[in-house]
């Protein structure tokens, strides 16, 4: 805990800041009036000032907070170890210089908001046309796509006048307008075609007389109030199409058609009013990427046979999207046609073509970044945080996110609502893909659905030379001559090669970024012992090194890490005592190189002192428990919310007492023998109250025939679960209606032969509430359904069942997919009866190639 002398110095500050953030909030809704280039030049700026007084601060405290702890040393500890008192008045000057800035810097803002300069909008992607091919005739994978919105425009409904098509910069949407607006077919329909361009600014009067232009030339002197008046006559009585604009038109004669192309889903939605039709343009397949790229190398010649393997590698590793590939296409079309360097450029996604080509496509994404709301440019910018087609799941995003700061401490605030609405936002303006992959862990294990959130590699080129250039990140992957000077001031480090600590002058060049906030080794794990220049790093709040094996733990992030909020690394030996020291720490994360399986007499204790550590919300130690408390108070982690890779010693009733805020929970059970004492954990859980996750495993079980014994169920879980994952367990299906009845379960997983037998009977009005059912590797044969029970089932996944040969009852019409993988064909047969609608019959042979880790 930390005291300030001086309170009103922080409250003063505070106050200032928050006025800002409202001005900021007010610049979000003007964002199509004012200049974007001014406004990101005035956030550098207050960004750079905040930044600054943040290195004051903490610099302070830090070395307040070891100054403090050897005086307490030298005393025998006698004051408490975990309070320090801090002088505020020795930095006001500095405070005091902070707020007179940002408040020059929030006259800035509202002189923008009251004389709005709307800069000239370039349209950068004008110059990179015909991405799909030459004409119609050659259109490349959106042949089908061309049709039906042909078709929408000439003979759609009449009430439909408009057609909203949409997709990410450089997926051609552009391309595929002009190829319409210039078929012949088009051409005939409408007597009046416009072709108008609007920007993120615009000025109506400006747009206008665009328009004008087109129709009736010679209009230059008009004055603008008779402009609106003036078009309205002139295409009253007409059939007219007009490309990307519907507001500012008449809405008179049927047939009038508007085509709008926008990168951002949430037009559909309003601004233009109302749509008629509307499409999203997607990435093109392996297939069509080649055809692309084909053409754009060779035209009307055939590829060479010797090419062929090394091109179709090239075109999918544009990864669909149709401005890479013209690009890599033209690169290639001006290199030498040989089959060393085509393999050269195919091996390496790093290489010199692909780096040259989103060096080209820069200025063209760089809109995408410039104009989303403030509250989103950070967290688009910590995608680029991993390296090329690495994804992120959601859960590790938002113990990131929340140990980085951006997300503030509220406790009416659902974090994870907050953070899936800011990714589904990034989502709906095409610059993050979400993608939903089986990943299977081997011959003896079960898979899991994987949920990840990724960056085209031309977006992440984007994001990491604008993250560079805005000192909020550096990502290195190599040790070059200016890698140093790239490195200075930059408040994150991404190693992607985790071999860099291993050179002398990379090391140095590490540690010599004293204000480095957050040291990120997200590259491929790495086994072998490597120096980590933690010592120098004293202001680091994040230190995620799990894709890096520690032979000893490091013991400077005792000593001077005490800012640290996020610590994840592996290391196989028990943790030492002193971890206690790091008072901030929120999130700790521990893995194992080697996954030893211990006998219950050997079992490894974190130390006693983890009990001190108040502020943790996350811990995942796998290979270690929690040890009894002492009794007594102070033994209690009150904001512990995140309890991962626990075994069952760590679920005796004496600690989950101490766990009181408790919402997830995760049980790894490493060995069958003894897995019925152990799974007596159950009792204690049904009294954890606020738990809403559950996940128990057995991993490897055993199992055999005949007969299934199993220690029972608790007789009660918690009434608030809402989501439960069992695995290996081997209980009977009677069993299940314990779980039935829990009235807020929305997600149900079964995998591992988790429950076994032939016959499960559901009974009638049992789980109410479940949205989600996975059933894994399991045994069952006949599956009865009772009456009103999954009535808010939307999907149903079975996979590996092979023996399910019959399914009775109906879920009431409400599912809305169902999954049949890997089945015996009745089960499939029985599912179409059950499922109306979106069906998905397949073999695990066609599922997507793996996630990489």
């Amino acid at each position: 805990m930390v005291h300030y002398s001086s309170p009103e110095i922080m409250k003063n500050l505070y106050e200032e800041v928050r006025s800002l953030q409202e001005v900021l909030e007010k610049l979000d809704k003007s964002i199509g009036r004012i200049c974007m280039e001014r406004m990101n030049t005035l956030d550098g700026q207050i960004r750079e000032t905040i930044w600054k007084l943040e290195d004051v601060i903490e610099t302070h405290v830090s070395n307040q907070f070891l100054s403090q702890n050897e005086e307490r040393s030298s005393h025998d500890g006698a004051a408490d170890p975990f309070l320090i008192s801090i002088d505020l008045e020795e930095l006001k000057q500095d405070f005091d210089s902070l707020i007179e800035t940002v408040k020059k810097m929030k006259e800035e803002y509202v002189q923008e908001l009251r004389n709005p300069l709307p800069e000239q909008v370039k349209d950068a992607q004008s110059r990179h046309d015909n991405y799909l091919g030459c004409n119609k005739s050659k259109m490349v994978g959106v042949s089908r796509l061309f049709s039906e919105i042909q078709a929408q425009l000439i003979e759609g409904t009449p009430s439909k006048k408009s057609v909203l098509l949409i997709g990410m910069a450089g997926i051609g949407k552009t391309t595929l307008a002009k190829a319409l607006f210039e078929d012949s077919s088009i051409v005939d329909h409408f007597e009046c075609r416009v072709w108008v361009t609007v920007g993120p600014t615009y000025r109506d009067k400006e747009i206008l007389r665009n328009i004008l232009d087109q129709v009736n030339p010679g209009t230059d002197t008009m004055p603008d109030d008779e402009l609106a008046d003036y078009l309205s006559k002139r295409l009253k009585n007409r059939i007219w199409l007009v490309v990307d604009l519907l507001r500012l038109l008449p809405d008179k004669r049927t047939g009038n058609r508007v085509l709008v192309t926008s990168r951002i889903h949430e037009v559909d939605k309003g601004g233009y009013g109302f749509w008629g039709y509307s499409c999203k343009m997607l990435l093109l397949n392996k297939e069509a990427s080649w055809e692309l790229l084909c053409q754009k190398v060779f035209d009307e010649m055939p590829c060479p046979v010797e090419l062929k393997e090394a091109g179709k590698k090239i075109a999918e590793n544009c990864e669909g999207l149709p401005l890479t590939i013209v690009k890599v296409a033209n690169l290639l079309f001006k290199a030498d046609k040989t089959t060393e360097f085509w393999n050269e450029v195919a091996a390496n996604k790093q290489h010199s073509v692909f780096l040259n080509a989103y060096a080209e496509m820069f200025e063209v994404l760089l809109p995408s970044y410039y104009y989303l709301p403030q509250h989103l440019k950070a967290f688009f910018l910590y995608m680029g945080i991993l390296p090329q087609n690495y994804g992120i799941p959601l859960s590790k995003l938002i113990n990131l996110w929340k140990a980085e700061g951006f997300l503030e401490p509220n406790p009416l605030t659902d974090f994870e609502q907050f953070v899936k609405k800011c990714l589904d936002e990034l989502i709906s303006r095409n610059v993050v893909i979400f993608r939903r992959k089986m990943y299977f862990f081997g011959p003896y294990s079960t898979s899991a659905k994987i949920e990840k959130y990724y960056l085209n590699s031309a977006f992440l080129y984007m994001c990491v030379k604008e993250a560079g250039r805005s000192k909020f990140y550096q990502v290195l992957n190599s040790y070059t001559e200016d890698a140093e000077e790239c490195m200075k001031s930059q408040r994150r480090l991404c190693i992607h090669n985790n071999v860099l600590f291993a050179i002398e002058d990379a090391y140095n060049s590490i540690a010599s970024v004293s204000t480095v906030r957050s040291l990120l080794c997200t590259g491929p794990y790495h086994q072998y012992p490597v120096p980590v220049c933690l010592e120098y790093l004293r202001l680091l709040r994040v230190l995620d090194a799990l894709t890096i094996r520690f032979y000893e733990f490091p013991i400077e992030v005792l000593i001077k890490l005490i800012q640290l909020r996020y610590l994840a690394l592996t290391y196989d030996e028990n943790l030492p005592t002193s971890i206690s020291k790091l008072w901030n720490l929120q999130f700790l994360i521990i893995h194992q190189h080697l996954s030893i399986v211990k006998s219950p007499e050997n079992s490894s204790y974190l130390p006693m002192e983890i009990w001190d550590m108040k502020q943790l919300e996350h811990l995942e130690i796998m290979g270690n428990d929690l040890p009894n408390p002492n009794s007594g108070e102070k033994s209690l982690l009150p904001n512990l919310l995140t309890l991962l890779d626990a075994s069952p010693k760590s679920c005796t009733k004496r600690v989950l007492e101490r766990l009181p805020n408790l919402k997830k929970l995760g049980i790894r059970i490493e060995s069958e023998s003894n897995a019925d004492e152990l799974l007596s954990c159950f009792d204690y859980i049904s009294h954890l109250n606020g738990l809403e996750t559950l996940k128990c495993t057995i991993e490897n079980p055993v199992f055999t025939s005949g007969v299934v014994v199993r220690a029972r169920l608790p007789i009660f879980f918690p009434k608030c679960l809402k989501k439960l994952c069992l695995s290996g367990l081997g209980y009977p299906w009677e069993e299940m209606t314990k779980i039935g009845s829990l009235p807020n379960l929305r997600v149900l997983k079964l995998r591992g032969n988790a429950f076994r037998g032939p016959k499960w009977e559901t009974r009638g009005g049992e789980f109410p509430s479940l949205e989600y059912l996975l059933i894994e590797d399991s045994d069952l044969a006949v599956w009865t359904i009772g009456d009103n029970s999954f009535n808010l089932l939307g999907h149903l996944s079975i996979r590996h069942c092979y023996k399910l040969r019959e399914i009775r009852g109906n879920f009431l019409n409400c599912i809305r997919k169902t999954e049949v993988v890997d089945c015996n064909p009745l089960a499939a047969y029985y599912a179409r009866r059950i499922s109306y609608v979106g069906l998905d019959v397949r073999s695990s042979w066609e599922e997507d190639d793996k996630i990489k880790a």
